[in-house]
Order: C-alpha cells, then sequence, then structure tokens
C-alpha cells in the first residue's frame, strides 16, 4: 500500500495558476470577506461583502454582469457572510444581519429567502446540500445565552436537525462595549481561538458533508440526519508558530473580522496592535486550514504556511481514502473546486485581496 501511494504522489503534479482575478483592473476590486461560487460551466460568482453585491465572471475571466444592493429588500444584503452553489445549481447567500438564507438563480434573479435563528452573529462556514438543508459554522448565543461557536445541520426551514460540534468560549461584557479596551478584549480573544479545536465544514457530493476541527486531521462523513458514516484520520506534524506566521495569522483575524461593517470602526490599528501584543497563541499551528468538496470525494488543505502562501493538497474520495496530495502555492482564505480546477481567495504579497484558478494537475486519481 505504501509502494502504491508513493507512485501515485509521484505522478501528481503542483497546481498551475491559470486566472487572476483582481489586479489591473481599476473596476474590479474585492474587499476582505469575498467569497465565491462556481457553476458547471465555469462562470465564478464573487460577493463582495463591503459593495453588497455578487459579480459574476464568465470562465475566462471577463465580466458579465453584477446584482445585489446593500438594503432589507427583496434580494438585497446588509451582512452577507457566505455564498454557496446548491447541488440544484442555486445562488444561496447567508446574511448575519437579516437573519436569512436567500436564494438567486444563476441570472441573479432573488427566488426565495429563509429565516435563520437569532442567536446567529456570524458566520465561518456554509454548505447547502441534499433536500436544500444547510450546515453553518456559526458564531452564535446559545440557549442559556453563553457565545459558543456551532457547527450544526438545518432544514429547508432553517430549523437545527443536529449539533454536530461545539466551542464554547469566554462570554464578554457586552454593556462595557463603549469603555475603552472593550474591542482590545475581543479581539485578543478572537487570535486565541487560533488555538481551539474550531469546527471545520465542507460538502461531499450532492447529499452529504464532511467535517472535523482545524487541530486534527480527523474528519467524518454525515448525511442529512447528522449520523457519521466514515472517517478520514492522519497523524500530522503541524508547523510551529514563527514570529512571521503569528503576524500573518493575526493579520489575517484583523482583516476578515474588519471586513464586517459593523465592526470595521470599532477595529482600527491600534485596536489590532493591543491585543496582538496581548494574545497567547500555541507553539503550533492548526493542521487543517481549509476543506473543499472536490467531484465525488474532498479536499484538505493542510499545514499552509501564511507568510510563504504554500501548503499541502490533500485528495480523497468519498468514503475518505486518501488518493494522493501535491504542494499548493497561492492564496487560500477561502476555495471551492469545479471539475478538476481549484478556485481561490485570499490576500496577495502586495495586500491585493484577489480571486485565483488553478488548474488541477490530478488525471492519476481518476
Amino acid at each position: 500500500m505504501l509502494f502504491w501511494f508513493s507512485i501515485m504522489m509521484a505522478t501528481l503534479g503542483t497546481p498551475r495558476l491559470e486566472l487572476t482575478l483582481g489586479l489591473d483592473d481599476p473596476d474590479i476590486y474585492f474587499g476582505m470577506g469575498t467569497r465565491l461560487a462556481v457553476d458547471a460551466g465555469g462562470d465564478l460568482f464573487v460577493l463582495d461583502p463591503a459593495t453588497h453585491r455578487i459579480v459574476v465572471f464568465d470562465a475566462g475571466g471577463r465580466l458579465r454582469f453584477h446584482f445585489g444592493a446593500k438594503g432589507n429588500g427583496p434580494g438585497e444584503f446588509v451582512e452577507p457572510a457566505a455564498l454557496v452553489m446548491s447541488p440544484a445549481g442555486e445562488l444561496v447567500v447567508f446574511d448575519t444581519a437579516r437573519k436569512r438564507r436567500m436564494v438567486f438563480n444563476r441570472q441573479g434573479k432573488f427566488l426565495r429567502d429563509t429565516f435563520f435563528e437569532a442567536g446567529i452573529v456570524a458566520i465561518r462556514e456554509a454548505v447547502v446540500f441534499g433536500a436544500d438543508y444547510s450546515a453553518l459554522v456559526a458564531a452564535k448565543v446559545d440557549a442559556k445565552g453563553r457565545p459558543i461557536y456551532d457547527l450544526s445541520i438545518y432544514d429547508a426551514d432553517m430549523k437545527v436537525v443536529k449539533s454536530l460540534a461545539r466551542l464554547q468560549v469566554t462570554p464578554l461584557n457586552w454593556a462595557e462595549a463603549n469603555r475603552p479596551g472593550f474591542w482590545v478584549s475581543f479581539l485578543q480573544q478572537q487570535f486565541e481561538l487560533l488555538g481551539q479545536p474550531m469546527p471545520i465544514v465542507a460538502g461531499l457530493g450532492a447529499d452529504r458533508l464532511v467535517a472535523g476541527r482545524i487541530h486534527r486531521y480527523q474528519l467524518h462523513v454525515y448525511g442529512e440526519a447528522g449520523v457519521a458514516a466514515t472517517a478520514a484520520t492522519r497523524e500530522i506534524q503541524p508547523l510551529v508558530y514563527s514570529e512571521e506566521l503569528r503576524e500573518a495569522a493575526l493579520k489575517t483575524v484583523w482583516h476578515n473580522l474588519a471586513s464586517e461593517n459593523f465592526l470595521a470602526e470599532k477595529l482600527k490599528r491600534p485596536v489590532f496592535e493591543k491585543a496582538k501584543k496581548k494574545a497567547e497563541l500555541p507553539a503550533v499551528m492548526p493542521i487543517i486550514h481549509r476543506l473543499a468538496a472536490w467531484k465525488s470525494g474532498f479536499v484538505v488543505l493542510y499545514n499552509y504556511h501564511a507568510q510563504k502562501r504554500s501548503g499541502i493538497l490533500a485528495f480523497h474520495d468519498a468514503s475518505g481514502r486518501l488518493l494522493g496530495e501535491t504542494p499548493f502555492n497561492g492564496v487560500a482564505e477561502y476555495l471551492v473546486t469545479a471539475a478538476d480546477k481549484l478556485y481561490t481567495v485570499g490576500e496577495n504579497q502586495d495586500g491585493d485581496i484577489v480571486v485565483q484558478r488553478f488548474a488541477l494537475a490530478v488525471e492519476a486519481l481518476h
């Protein structure tokens, strides 16, 4: 088995950069928190929370049209936090301020919306699968008023089917939000979550999902009922935090939080600098950086070095079996796949938020 795997490893090539959006065109600018979805034809749908719109590009990177606006009307956004392509080919946007799951067709026509629980204040990950079910990794307040990060499955009416994983955090006194030092403590807490077992999730085919926690390479496959079927487990040596890596990781957290409109004025540079000095991080980094559906299986980006923008992509089949892996170099604050293409979003070396498309050399895995 080890001999077979070494042969497979030798046949995988490094993903080849084909397309970059967000450079050299003054009319195309993306902010922090940008998310994307891709349809079967390769069209890109890019959600920019700062402009409250979704920008659509064809497979060649040419701008086609955009839709969406700031507001409380049908199909309008206030705090759009996640964009997902459903198995039915519809675009689903989760807005944390409006507490709505909004559905559009690929031409940008608003179709319907559904309210979700009021306790959700932020969304880190979102998946749509099965019979219009959703899975969210969300910051929320539980029934006892305690702040948690929760991975739950929701039905088509956005009612909780099952909570799969929770991470409890120390509550802050929000009555002191206008007092000096509060937002430093808030940002410090967010930084220190890097050392906590945060849930992570991605779709798997049309009717399942794969989930785990970022500090271990231990992933489980679930159906709509939230019952774990199979698992993928590996022993991986994590990267050690250097000063450069620590700085890059904290900046990423800061920028992503500051992309939310209601936090932008609170989390200025002086707040970042003070929180950075106070934050205590573990000696090693989280192992899993990103997780995404890939064909009928899934792909894991692990041991990602934020300063070098490099890591390792591992490809698994639907049962969780490891098929092969390859080095990756590129931005990776968010990633999705379509066919043999990998699409990513992140901040490049020059500080620009870009969307990139890579060709995956995975012919040997078919």
